[in-house]
C-alpha cells in the first residue's frame, strides 16, 4: 500500500472485552482525524458482554481510505490472546494477531503480564516493546496520592497503552492529552486520572525505547473533516429529515442508532419509543405514519423476520412509510449477531405475503448513509409507501472520517396532501395518479375509512373483482413510478472506465475495497475494470443496470453472503449471466488485500464460485475443517495458557 507519496499506516489494538478496547481507538482515530489524516476502522467483538476476544482496527492516510487492510503496523495487545490467540479453549478459534504484523513493524505487550512475549516473538521479524503497564500505573498513580494501586486500577490500562502508543508515533503530547479530556468530559476526575497515566506511559516508552519511536508520517491536513459511524449517520439523517418517530426494540447491532437518537430527542420534535417486541415496533412506527408523523423503526435480521405483516399493512393502506432500517448481521436465527453479512437481500424485497409496492435501499458508504436514508424519507412520503434500508454491521459500528455533511441543498418534501377545497374526500380514489392525497386524521374535512383488507376509493372493505384490479394496478404502478422520478445516478452508480472489459458488480459497504483497488496504481490492479455499484434494490432498476453492464465481456459480483443473492436479482432482472461469484460468508468484512485477491483470481482464473476467508482463497467444503483441526492440533504442542481476564473498575462487586 505505501508508495513515495502515498503512505497509510495501521493499528490494532486488542484485548478483552470490557477492557477498554473500543474506548481507546476511539480516542486514537478521533485524534488521527482532527490531525487531518483519513481515517478508518473498524471494530470485531463478541455477542458477550465481557471477556471474550475484542479488536479495534484502525487505519490512517494521507489519501483516501475506505478500507481495512490485513497487514499492520502497530499492534497494541492489551492481553496474552491478542498476540497468540485462544489456546486456552477446548476449540481455539483464532490465532492472535502478532502473525500480521509486518515485517519492520511494531508489538507493544504488557511485560508485566507476559513474561515469555520475547521469545515467543523472536520468529517474527517485530520491533518488541515489553511495556510494564502496571509498574507505569504505579508511578502515575503516586503523582495524585495513589501510589501502589495500581492493581486496583488496572482498568486504567488501555489509556497506559494509548499514552505508550502515541509517545511511540510521536504525537503531540497536549493533542493526546486534549483527546483523552474530550473522550470524559462528563467525568472530570475520571479525565484527570487518565490524562496522568497517559502522560507517564508517553514519556516513559521515549525515554526506556528510543530507538523504536517512529514518528508518523506528515499530515494532509484535512482537519475540517468529521469522524463518524454509520449508526450516527444514519442517526444524522433521520432528524434532519424530520423524523417525529422512533420505535425499536435492542437488538445487534442496530440498537447503537436508537440509544443515540436518545441522547438527542430532547434537542429535537421526536420520540424514541422502546417497545416490547418487534411486531410492536414496526405496528406502532406504521400507525405513527399514518397520524401525520415521519416515522421509522430499526433492526437487525431476526427482529425484521418478525416484521413483514406490518409492511404488508403499511403498503395496503398506502401509509407514507415507515422507513425500516435494517442493520444487517451474520444468519441464519441469532447466528452470529455481532458479526458483518450480506444475507437479508432476498428477505427484505419479498417482506410480506402477495405483492405491493416498497422501497428497499442499500448505501454503501458514510456520504450514502446519510444523503440516501434522507432521500428515503421523502421517496416514502411522495409515492406513499414503506421502505427498507439495508445497512451492515461493517460500517455501521466503525468509525470513518468523512467530509462534513452539506444540508444546503436538502428540502421536506411530504407529497400530495388533502385540500379542504377538493370535493369530497376520498383516500384511495382514483384520478389518473396512482398517488393519492392525503389526509391527515383531525383535518377539517379529511375523514377517510382505512382497512387492513382491500377496500374501495372510500376505504370500505370490498372484495369486488374489478375493485381489486383497479386497486392492484394502483399500487403496483407506484414501482415504475419510483424508478422514474428517483435519479438513474442515484439508483446506480459507475466507477472507473464505463468503457472497460471487466465490470465488477457490487453492493453496501464492499464499496470501500473495490474502490480502494480501482485507486491503485496499474501495476497493483488485477486489470482495468468499471465497478457498478446498485443502491436501488427495489424496484429494480433493470435498465440502468443493464445500461451499466452494456458491453462488458466478463461480468464479476462480489458480495458477503452465500447464494450471491445480488447476482441471481441481476439476472432476474435484466437477462445478463454473472460468469464469477466472489464471496465472503466468515462473518467479516471485505479487506482490501482479500478484494484485491479475490478480484485477480477471477480475471486470472475465472470460476463460477470463489470464496474468500482469512485473507486466502479457500475451497468452502474442506477448509474451515482443516482449520479447525490445526488449532487443535496447535493446542496440543503449545504449553497451557491461562485464559484472558477482564480489568474492573474500582468498587466493581467480583
Amino acid at each position: 500500500m505505501h508508495s513515495e507519496n502515498r503512505q497509510d499506516f495501521a493499528c490494532v489494538i486488542g484485548g478483552p472485552q470490557g477492557s477498554g478496547v473500543n474506548s481507546t481507538a476511539e480516542l486514537y482515530a478521533k485524534l488521527l482525524t482532527r490531525l487531518g489524516y483519513y481515517v478508518y476502522s473498524n471494530v470485531e467483538y463478541h455477542s458477550n458482554i465481557k471477556g471474550k476476544h475484542s479488536y479495534f482496527r484502525v487505519r490512517a492516510a494521507n489519501y483516501p481510505v475506505r478500507s481495512h487492510t490485513e497487514d499492520i503496523d502497530l499492534l497494541i495487545a492489551l492481553d496474552e490472546e491478542t498476540l497468540f490467540g485462544d489456546f486456552y479453549k477446548n476449540y481455539p478459534s483464532h490465532w492472535g494477531h502478532a502473525h500480521q504484523v509486518r515485517s519492520g513493524g511494531t508489538i507493544i505487550y504488557d511485560s508485566d503480564e507476559i513474561t515469555d512475549a520475547d521469545s515467543r516473538l523472536e520468529a517474527f521479524e517485530v520491533q518488541q516493546v515489553g511495556f510494564p503497564f502496571l509498574e507505569v500505573l504505579n508511578e502515575a498513580l503516586s503523582t495524585i496520592g495513589k501510589g501502589g494501586e495500581g492493581k486496583k486500577y488496572n482498568i486504567m490500562n488501555n489509556t497506559v497503552a494509548y499514552g505508550a502508543g502515541m509517545g511511540l508515533l510521536q504525537i503531540d503530547p497536549d493533542q493526546v492529552e486534549q483527546s483523552i479530556r474530550d473522550g470524559f468530559r462528563k467525568k472530570q476526575k475520571v479525565a484527570d486520572m487518565n490524562v496522568v497515566a497517559a502522560r507517564h506511559a508517553y514519556n516513559y516508552i521515549r525515554e526506556e525505547f528510543p530507538e523504536h519511536i517512529r514518528p508518523l508520517f506528515a499530515s494532509p491536513g484535512l482537519e475540517h473533516r468529521i469522524m463518524i459511524k454509520g449508526s450516527q449517520a444514519v442517526g444524522l439523517a433521520k432528524i434532519k429529515a424530520g423524523c417525529g418517530f422512533q420505535s425499536y426494540y435492542p437488538i445487534t447491532p442496530a440498537t447503537d442508532e436508537s440509544t443515540y437518537l436518545e441522547e438527542h430527542q430532547d434537542q429535537y420534535p421526536m420520540i424514541i419509543m422502546q417497545t416490547e417486541d418487534e411486531v410492536s415496533s414496526v405496528n406502532m412506527a406504521a400507525s405513527a405514519a399514518h397520524g401525520g408523523i415521519r416515522a421509522s423503526t430499526s433492526t437487525s435480521g431476526p427482529g425484521f423476520a418478525l416484521m413483514p405483516e406490518g409492511l404488508g399493512y403499511a403498503a395496503i393502506t398506502e401509509a407514507p412509510g415507515p422507513v425500516v432500517c435494517l442493520y444487517q448481521r451474520g444468519g441464519p436465527s441469532t447466528g452470529i449477531p455481532t458479526r458483518t453479512e450480506q444475507g437479508d437481500l432476498r428477505m427484505a424485497i419479498h417482506a410480506g405475503q402477495g405483492d405491493f409496492p416498497m422501497i428497499v435501499f442499500a448505501p454503501g458508504d458514510m456520504e450514502e448513509y446519510f444523503y440516501g436514508t434522507y432521500d428515503i424519507f421523502n421517496l416514502c412520503d411522495q409515492f406513499q409507501v414503506p421502505a427498507v434500508i439495508l445497512y451492515d454491521k461493517y460500517l455501521a459500528s466503525g468509525f470513518i472520517s468523512s467530509e462534513r455533511f452539506d444540508t444546503s441543498e436538502m428540502t421536506i418534501d411530504r407529497g400530495s396532501r388533502y385540500s379542504l377545497e377538493a370535493p369530497q374526500y376520498m383516500r384511495y380514489r382514483f384520478d389518473g395518479s396512482p398517488v393519492s392525497p392525503r389526509a391527515i386524521p383531525g383535518e377539517e374535512g379529511g375523514i377517510f375509512w382505512t382497512s387492513s383488507d382491500e377496500h374501495q376509493p372510500d376505504g370500505h372493505i370490498t372484495e369486488g373483482v374489478g375493485n381489486r384490479m383497479a386497486m392492484m394496478h394502483k399500487r403496483m404502478s407506484k414501482l415504475s413510478m419510483i424508478l422514474e422520478k428517483y435519479p438513474t445516478e442515484k439508483q446506480v452508480a459507475v466507477y472507473g472506465d464505463p468503457e472497460a472489459d471487466v465490470a465488477v458488480v457490487s453492493w453496501g459497504s464492499n464499496k470501500g475495497a473495490i474502490l480502494d483497488i480501482l485507486d491503485y496504481a496499474d501495476e497493483q490492479q488485477p486489470a482495468p475494470f468499471r465497478f457498478v455499484q446498485i443502491r436501488l434494490m427495489h424496484p429494480f432498476p433493470g435498465e440502468a443496470v443493464t445500461a451499466a453492464l452494456e458491453g462488458a465481456e466478463t461480468i464479476i459480483c462480489v458480495e458477503q453472503n452465500w447464494s450471491a443473492q445480488l447476482a441471481g436479482l441481476v439476472q432476474e432482472h435484466t437477462c445478463i449471466p454473472i460468469d464469477v461469484r466472489v464471496l465472503k460468508f466468515d462473518g467479516r468484512p471485505f479487506s482490501c488485500d482479500e478484494m484485491l485477491l479475490g478480484l485477480r483470481e477471477a480475471f486470472e482464473r475465472p470460476r463460477k464460485r470463489i470464496v474468500i476467508s482469512n485473507n486466502g482463497i479457500r475451497d468452502e467444503e474442506t477448509w474451515g475443517r482443516e482449520e479447525i483441526e490445526q488449532l487443535q492440533q496447535e493446542k496440543a504442542r503449545r504449553p497451557r495458557q491461562k485464559p484472558t481476564s477482564v480489568p474492573l473498575p474500582p468498587g466493581y462487586n467480583r
